[in-house]
């Protein structure tokens, strides 16, 4: 299961027209340079403006990195140095890393989008799912014609909008559905593509989404250990980072539970501010471990996230884990109910209480 949180956000177009200046400088400045260049023996200068198109593709490909790198390791403040570490969180970090694991996070910045038409950030893949972030110009297209049908492909929207991906969202001026980030009224949404999608385009105020890709096969496999493939199948940028980590390592309550997290990725776009944090969970199919919408504003500081939403990528059965669940029904699916909890304990301090 994968969690998605995100802060409150506006997509604004930045002014461009100064770089854009000093990049035509620097183009001329390179014309005259190739004039020069004993090599360039074409009388119509022809060499040398092939040589400036190579230079703007190379100046469009670095304005379009999708920069990954370490979570810093110095704090926000130099007063967080002279505090213990409960006092630290949340202001001494990045917003929106959580708190059990506030530090060596992996750190994704997106480059401008006024400056770049499409931006596709280096691929992970998380307990087999292949995972990247696309950022998209308005009525920009990413193509995923050629992903073959052995694979799956799942989409979740962060910012702006996406057309004609799905019907869950609003018929437009231009006779298009159009999906977005939040859909009224709220509620559940597959974020699996239909094969019929050949592409995903962009609405008018561009897009942020992460694409996921997983093969047909995994879908039908069961997560049965925490130490063999596929839950231990993670590579990428700064993988190493990326650890699963029993719950009760952080919060002493859930000592013995099966109940594991892997945290985590954050998105920021080009300006610094927070998009969205990613982290990965299991739990084992006897465990009702809450689920559905988390209501995170209640302890946040600057509205660090307005909520979280949960992905079920393996789910043991139709009633467990982290998915909302039905009276009666835990485990009907797979093994006998567990035997019952009379009264409250630490570890259900509602007693024998359902999530609804």
């Amino acid at each position: 299961m994968v969690a998605f949180s995100r802060a409150k956000s506006i997509l604004a177009a930045c002014a461009v027209t100064s770089s854009w200046v000093a990049r035509a400088a620097e183009d001329k400045a390179d014309i005259e340079a190739l004039r020069a260049d004993d090599q360039c023996e074409a009388g119509d200068g022809s060499c040398a403006l092939n040589a400036l198109q190579l230079n703007k593709a190379k100046v469009t490909e670095a304005s379009c990195e999708v920069k990954v790198e370490a979570q810093s390791k110095e704090y926000l403040f130099e007063w967080c140095n002279s505090v213990d570490k409960d006092a630290r969180y949340p202001a001494c970090y990045p917003l929106g890393v959580p708190a059990w694991k506030p530090a060596d996070n992996v750190m994704a910045y997106l480059p401008d989008p006024a400056a770049c038409p499409q931006a596709v950030s280096p691929e992970w893949t998380i307990a087999g799912w292949s995972w990247k972030y696309v950022q998209l110009a308005a009525k920009e297209s990413y193509n995923i014609s050629d992903l073959g049908a052995d694979v799956r492909p799942f989409l979740k929207l962060l910012r702006g909008t996406v057309l004609d991906v799905n019907e869950n969202g609003v018929l437009n001026k231009d006779n298009q559905w159009e999906t977005f980030v939040v859909t009224p009224p709220i509620t559940e949404r597959d974020l699996q593509l239909s094969g019929s999608v050949k592409a995903i385009t962009a609405g008018h105020e561009g897009a942020v989404f992460a694409l996921m890709v997983v093969p047909v096969e995994l879908l039908k496999t069961p997560i049965t250990s925490m130490t063999e493939a596929p839950t231990t199948t993670i590579t990428g940028p700064h993988s190493d980072l990326l650890v699963w980590t029993n719950y009760g390592e952080y919060y002493p309550q859930f000592k013995g539970w099966s109940f594991n997290n892997l945290a985590g990725i954050r998105l920021a776009d080009h300006e610094g501010k927070h998009l969205n944090y990613n982290q990965w969970w299991t739990a084992r199919e006897d465990m009702n471990t809450d689920g559905g919408y988390h209501n995170q504003h209640d302890g946040g500081f600057s509205n660090s996230t307005f909520g979280e939403l949960h992905m079920m990528m393996y789910a043991a059965n139709p009633n467990a884990g982290l998915i909302v669940q039905l009276p009666h029904t835990i485990n009907t699916e797979s093994i006998p109910n567990p035997k019952e909890i009379e009264g409250k304990t630490a570890e259900r301090p509602d007693g024998d209480a359902y999530f609804y």
